[in-house]
Order: C-alpha cells, then structure tokens, then sequence
C-alpha cells in the first residue's frame, strides 16, 4: 500500500507549509496520505490512477492539511468538518454508474 506515487511527501509538506528539513512529523504525514487517500477512493468509488486529475490530488492534499492542523474531532472553541473544498473536488470526479 504505498501512496508515494501520487503525491510526494515533499510536495504536502509545502502544502503544509512545513520546512523539508523538518522530519519530526513524516510519518504522521505519511499516515495522513493513506488515510486520505483511503477516503477519496471510498468516495469516488475507484482506485486512483498512476496519473491522476489535478482536481483529485488537489483534494487530498486539502484533506491532508485538515487532518493536519485538527488533529481531534472537537475542539474546546469550534467543531471542524471536512472542508467543502474537499467534497465539491471528489464529486467532480465521482463515479456515478450502477454497478448492481
């Protein structure tokens, strides 16, 4: 199950905004990329494709980054849901076809 290949931990730490010299959370981040990637699929009900639409690795990285800075599902000043940005990109890209 490796994720690599779809974006790179470089390119979500600059979405982070989080220094490459800083190493402390890869495998947080790494973990977050699975998990988010495990999402999109379950979403879009498909695999993600070697080359995948600029607009789905887009919402990855958006989800990331949520999951990233909320690290609890409430806070003590304000509840966050998965960003809007993240459901409007996957259902861009959603397949809609019956399969029974």
């Amino acid at each position: 199950m490796m994720y690599d290949n779809i974006i790179a931990l470089d390119d979500l730490k600059q979405h982070l905004n989080i220094d490459k010299c800083y190493l402390d959370d890869d495998a947080y981040i790494v973990s977050l990329l699975y998990a988010a990637v495990d999402a999109t699929q379950l979403h879009l009900r498909r695999k993600l494709m070697d080359n995948e639409r600029p607009s789905v690795l887009q919402g990855i990285k958006f989800l990331v980054a949520h999951w990233y800075r909320n690290r609890e599902n409430v806070s003590s000043i304000s509840a966050n849901d998965i960003p809007y940005t993240f459901k409007y990109l996957m259902d861009l890209n959603r397949s809609y076809k019956c399969t029974y």
